[in-house]
């Protein structure tokens, strides 16, 4: 048995999605994996927090593995289920990303913590600009720091040292 853990999302959609696309299958593990890329899309477009989207992931995950084999018949799925699926394939994203980087949750009416896309850039105790950051992780693995304390920083605006120097991390607002 292999075990594959990957938490990089680009890479999943770079590089695993278009190579396990490629393959032929030549077992029932085609549809676990497609059910995968379902759950994976409803995950991508936050419908995960939809009631709904709740709901279809449960009932995916029952049909996945060995539960999709004959003999394993101990769930009964709704005659309408994969019309439900692919309703809500096709409803808009349930994420609304803001120009200052924060992730909304229209369902929930509140903003997604501690995900998303932030580009910071750095500035030195002069006003210049010294790089960019993709991330909150990117930033607080190269200070050597929590993500905590990177949200910490941006937050409250305030310089700080590193390696005797003054800096000042902000958020990159970002075009529409």
């Amino acid at each position: 048995m292999v075990k594959l853990f990957v938490n990089d999302l680009g890479f999943i959609h770079n590089v695993l999605i278009p190579f396990f696309d490629s393959l032929n299958w030549l077992s029932k593990k085609e549809w676990d994996y497609l059910d995968w890329k379902i759950i994976r899309s409803f995950l991508v477009e936050g419908k995960h927090f939809t009631e709904e989207g709740k709901n279809l992931i449960f009932l995916i995950n029952k049909r996945m593995n060995t539960r999709r084999l004959s003999t394993h018949l101990s769930f009964i799925y709704p005659d309408n289920f994969e019309s439900r699926i692919q309703n809500l394939i096709k409803v808009p994203s349930n994420y609304e990303t803001h120009e200052d980087g924060r992730i909304f949750i229209k369902s929930n009416n509140i903003y997604l913590r501690g995900r998303g896309r932030v580009e910071l850039a750095l500035f030195n105790d002069k006003g210049l600009f010294i790089r960019s950051f993709d991330s909150i992780k990117s930033s607080a693995s190269f200070f050597e720091v929590s993500e905590k304390t990177i949200y910490r920083r941006i937050n409250k605006e305030l310089y700080f040292l590193f390696k005797n120097e003054k800096f000042l991390l902000k958020r990159i607002k970002r075009e529409k």
